[in-house]
């Protein structure tokens, strides 16, 4: 009986071990999932990519990236008045910042 016990349990425990390797999360390779957005502006017609690669990040509130990704589209047009609003905002506070 005692033999028993113990393969069951090993073979639970072998079970459990492969199911959190096979249940590892891929976001570490995979892009993340932006969804899309059609927002017309006068950027150049080569800033639009990063443009609106900003504004989907911005809106999945990744906001370093969005950062990186505006301020590529200033770096192409340093006209682009689209892409220059959100580079000079900061990120809304934290929960934890407003004492929550």
């Amino acid at each position: 009986m005692f033999r028993i016990l113990i393969r069951t349990a090993a073979v639970f425990c072998l079970s459990f071990a492969l199911g959190l390797v096979v249940a590892q999360p891929t976001s570490a390779t995979a892009p993340p999932q932006l969804g899309s957005v059609d927002f017309p502006n006068s950027g150049a017609a080569e800033a639009q990519e990063p443009f609106v690669r900003g504004i989907l990040l911005l809106h999945s509130f990744e906001f370093e990236d969005s950062r990186e990704a505006f301020e590529e589209a200033l770096a192409i047009d340093p006209g682009f008045y689209n892409a220059s609003g959100p580079v000079c905002r900061e990120a809304p506070p934290s929960n934890s910042a407003r004492g929550r």
